[in-house]
Protein backbone atom coordinates (compact mmCIF):
# COMPACT_ATOMS: atom_id res chain seq x y z
CA UNK A 1 0.00 0.00 0.00
CA UNK A 2 1.31 3.28 -0.99
CA UNK A 3 1.56 6.47 1.13
CA UNK A 4 -1.52 8.76 0.08
CA UNK A 5 -0.86 12.55 -0.97
CA UNK A 6 -2.15 13.63 2.76
CA UNK A 7 0.09 11.33 4.05
CA UNK A 8 2.97 13.15 2.43
CA UNK A 9 2.18 16.71 2.61
CA UNK A 10 1.62 15.67 6.81
CA UNK A 11 5.19 14.31 6.76
CA UNK A 12 6.59 17.19 5.12
CA UNK A 13 4.72 19.58 7.14
CA UNK A 14 6.03 17.79 10.22
CA UNK A 15 9.91 18.04 8.86
CA UNK A 16 9.61 21.33 8.31
CA UNK A 17 8.25 22.31 11.28
CA UNK A 18 10.95 20.25 13.59
CA UNK A 19 13.46 22.04 11.23
CA UNK A 20 12.11 25.46 12.14
CA UNK A 21 11.99 24.99 15.61
CA UNK A 22 15.88 23.32 15.57
CA UNK A 23 16.56 26.52 13.89
CA UNK A 24 15.06 28.64 16.12
CA UNK A 25 16.64 27.08 19.06
CA UNK A 26 19.79 27.32 17.58
CA UNK A 27 19.44 31.16 17.85
CA UNK A 28 17.77 31.42 20.88
CA UNK A 29 20.99 31.32 23.14
CA UNK A 30 23.29 33.46 20.50
CA UNK A 31 25.21 35.77 22.44
CA UNK A 32 24.25 39.96 21.02
CA UNK A 33 27.55 41.27 19.32
CA UNK A 34 29.08 43.42 22.31
CA UNK A 35 27.17 41.97 25.19
CA UNK A 36 28.83 42.37 28.42
CA UNK A 37 29.53 38.80 30.11
CA UNK A 38 30.68 39.73 33.61
CA UNK A 39 28.52 38.76 35.94
CA UNK A 40 26.66 41.19 38.67
CA UNK A 41 24.01 40.68 41.10
CA UNK A 42 20.49 40.73 41.09
CA UNK A 43 19.11 43.73 43.05
CA UNK A 44 16.83 42.88 45.73
CA UNK A 45 13.22 41.69 44.89
CA UNK A 46 11.08 45.28 44.85
CA UNK A 47 13.83 47.35 45.08
CA UNK A 48 13.26 48.86 40.55
CA UNK A 49 10.61 51.59 40.77
CA UNK A 50 8.90 51.01 37.61
CA UNK A 51 7.73 54.65 35.76
CA UNK A 52 3.37 54.31 36.35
Amino acid sequence: MGHTRAGQDAWHADELESRRLQAAAAGAFVERPGADTTLVPCPPLGSIAYPG
